[in-house]
């Protein structure tokens, strides 16, 4: 058996080149396609990676502000409390006059 070739500036030349190049215009518009879809899920992804940094960030500020005023009603900072939590020693700072 041998490969067929079509001669040159034939009607079957002519129409094998026009199905190769719509063949590769689908393949191009899938191709693109998929990308388009693989981009805008990428992009949704990282979106919602964004909503939910931020709502971590909001809860963890609400926290904070919390444990500030917190901290102003019991006279202790978040570091104190945290360490004692911890079980670590905190050391208290002494003026004179505190000492008389």
């Amino acid at each position: 058996m041998r490969r067929f070739l079509p001669r040159e500036g034939t009607e079957l030349t002519k129409a094998q080149k026009e199905v190769e190049e719509k063949c590769q215009k689908e393949e191009e518009e899938l191709v693109k396609a998929e990308l388009t879809k693989i981009a805008e899920e990428w992009r949704q992804d990282r979106m919602e990676q964004g909503q939910e940094v931020t709502q971590e960030r909001r809860h963890v500020e609400a926290e904070l502000q919390q444990a500030g005023r917190e901290d102003h009603k019991e006279g202790e900072s978040v570091d104190e409390e945290q360490a004692e939590e911890d079980g670590e020693v905190v050391e208290e700072e002494w003026s004179d006059d505190e000492d008389s």
